[in-house]
């Protein structure tokens, strides 16, 4: 059941690689408005309560799914989907699980991450982990915002990266940040005067609000960084650097965030546990931005030198050096 999921998810992704935006957000709205739809449907109408949900869920991605095939097959897309493109290349699939792993660990370890949080957090009782329940949800908010800036930048890096067209890939990056840091700001101001009447929305339990208010007022301070940060590590993702992708994936939800949330908790009690995950973003940013430095700086360094030099200092050309004929 959750082949439309995938195909729905992988078809939106590459219309996107190859800048098609607007049919990747119809497919996306399609998927939403049939799940809306047949959502009370099955719930309601035929009685199904959470399955009722699953199905009509199931159906929207499949409705997204069978529109990105259509819009493959017609030919406007650069990719078409043939059997004769089909390849066992090695070289691809490696590519392929060489960038695509970075994503599917930070998927894993912010699950983890999630069920660490959870059993440090269940020893300050019921009202602390509904209220941290709720207001993970409202984090949300945010950054599926920065997500979306940081899967349409992520193209436009891509493309002027591999065209060597480095001044603007660092413009990319400048305006991106600017702009989600600017809207992190915007967000923070309004969720922290604004947590109690957001909290309320979930529940009617005082406890549970003023608890979940307090949640909200430290991890908003995540929207500050985590624009900046996601647009930097999906940025290294398109350049191709996939030991770079692999190390921030794994530091912000596991090396850097679990030890702080111990450390942090022994220090601070329970404000310690929701101070951890701001802590490990801003610690991760700033890996984020070195990574970045280094490596935009040692591509435009090696763009600058002669055509007769980037060919000496090739890989290939070195290995060459040393299995000369005769040698």
């Amino acid at each position: 059941m959750s082949c439309p999921l995938v195909l729905n998810y992988a078809g939106g992704q590459l219309l996107r690689s190859e800048g098609a935006a607007m049919p990747s957000i119809i497919g996306m709205m399609i998927g939403t408005v049939v799940n809306i739809v047949l959502d009370p449907i099955f719930i309601f109408g035929f009685d199904l309560g959470i399955l009722g949900a699953g199905i009509a869920t199931v159906l929207g991605n499949a409705a997204a799914m069978i529109y990105y095939f259509w819009f493959y097959l017609s030919g406007k897309s650069i990719l078409q989907i043939k059997p004769k493109f089909i390849s066992a290349d090695k070289t691809i699939w490696k590519e392929i699980f060489l960038i695509g792993i970075p994503a599917c660990m930070s998927q894993l370890l912010s699950s983890v991450a999630m069920i660490v949080l959870n059993n440090q957090a269940k020893v300050y009782g019921d009202s602390v982990l509904a209220g941290m329940g709720i207001s993970s949800k409202l984090m949300f908010i945010g950054t599926f915002i920065f997500m979306g800036f940081a899967a349409g930048c992520q193209p436009l890096v891509g493309f002027n990266y591999g065209a060597k067209n480095y001044k603007r890939v660092r413009k990319i990056f400048k305006t991106g940040m600017g702009m989600t840091f600017g809207i992190g700001v915007v967000l923070t101001v309004i969720f922290w005067f604004c947590a109690n009447g957001l909290v309320s929305f979930f529940t009617p339990l005082p406890d549970v609000i003023s608890q979940g208010a307090i949640v909200i007022r430290i991890s908003i301070f995540s929207f500050l960084i985590l624009g900046p940060q996601m647009l930097a590590s999906t940025g290294i993702q398109a350049f191709g650097k996939a030991k770079e992708s692999l190390i921030l994936s794994v530091a912000r939800q596991s090396i850097v965030y679990i030890p702080l949330l111990f450390a942090m908790e022994s220090l601070l009690g329970f404000n310690g546990l929701i101070w951890a995950q701001p802590v490990a973003d801003a610690i991760t940013l700033g890996i984020s931005l070195v990574f970045l430095a280094v490596i935009l700086n040692k591509s435009t360094a090696e763009k600058a030198k002669p055509d007769h030099l980037r060919y000496w200092s090739h890989p290939l050309y070195k290995m060459r050096s040393y299995h000369k004929p005769g040698t």
